[in-house]
């Protein structure tokens, strides 16, 4: 199934490459309303009428019709036609897409505790929020952001109250073992797991840095919290001291690591433009 949706995504990308600009430009607006309004309808079958609107529109455009020509002045008028016509995404799949939401987040929560600690440990208030922050982040961006983003004129402060919601909520769920502090529910390892931590996440973090250019961008920000933590337990066990070690270094490794955070998200929003 995964393999005939990558098929599917690649024969529209190619099909889409070789259209005339100002047809390309008009037809990613519509397969972008398409799969950003399409969460609970199954992909694949979405992907397939894409691909049919994307031949449909190659062969119109060999006789000299233009895509505004060929859709018409209401193209998301029929883009919602068809969604709505679509058959829905099966259970297993909406399941599938929320555990995985679930997995990165209780892991980013793993990591930002692991660099306040030093310690790699299981925290249950923190597993309860990656499950809420999930439900949540799937209902604003599949859900939500569709309504709000596609209508004719977005509600700028609607958006940014969505957006400041969603930090207010990430910060005080990543934040809140440290707010409960010794009242939270751990589940402790040997220190020995500390350091097998360290070494897992660092090595999958540099492969999958070095397999896919888009997780470059936040493999810096890994790294950082990841030497944060590891400050933190040398601190900890006494190997170093001194207010460079505790404050200074970590500071540092958070500020490199935001800044080549940016600036390769930058580059990469450079690179998309220009394709």
């Amino acid at each position: 199934m995964a393999r005939d949706k990558q098929i599917l995504r690649d024969k529209i990308s190619n099909i889409v490459d070789s259209l005339l600009d100002e047809n390309r430009d008009y037809f990613e607006d519509i397969r972008e309303y398409m799969l950003f309004k399409s969460f609970l309808k199954d992909e694949k079958a979405i992907l397939e009428q894409i691909y049919g609107m994307a031949s449909d529109l190659k062969m119109a455009e060999a006789d000299g019709l233009t895509a505004a020509d060929f859709f018409g002045t209401d193209a998301k008028g029929m883009a919602d036609q068809l969604l709505e016509n679509a058959p829905k995404v099966r259970f297993k799949e909406l399941a599938s897409i929320y555990l995985s939401a679930v997995l990165i987040l209780f892991g980013i929560g793993l990591l930002m505790l692991f660099s306040t600690t030093g310690h790699f440990r299981l925290e249950l208030y923190l597993f309860l929020g990656a499950c809420l922050n999930a439900l949540v982040v799937c209902w604003i961006f599949f859900v939500l952001l569709p309504k709000v983003l596609f209508k004719d004129n977005p509600s700028k402060w609607l958006i940014g109250l969505i957006f400041i919601g969603g930090i207010i909520l990430f910060n005080v769920t990543f934040n809140f073992p440290t707010m409960v502090a010794n009242k939270g529910i751990y589940l402790r390892f040997p220190e020995f797991f500390d350091w097998l931590f360290v070494v897992v996440v660092g090595l999958a973090t540099l492969l999958m840095a070095i397999k896919e250019k888009i997780f470059r961008v936040f493999s810096f920000l890994i790294f950082a919290f990841l030497i944060n933590g590891v400050l933190k337990k040398l601190v900890a066990i006494g190997v170093v001291s001194g207010q460079i070690w505790s404050v200074g270094l970590p500071i540092t490794s958070l500020v490199f690591g935001l800044l080549l955070f940016y600036v390769n998200s930058y580059r990469l929003s450079k690179e998309a433009d220009k394709r």
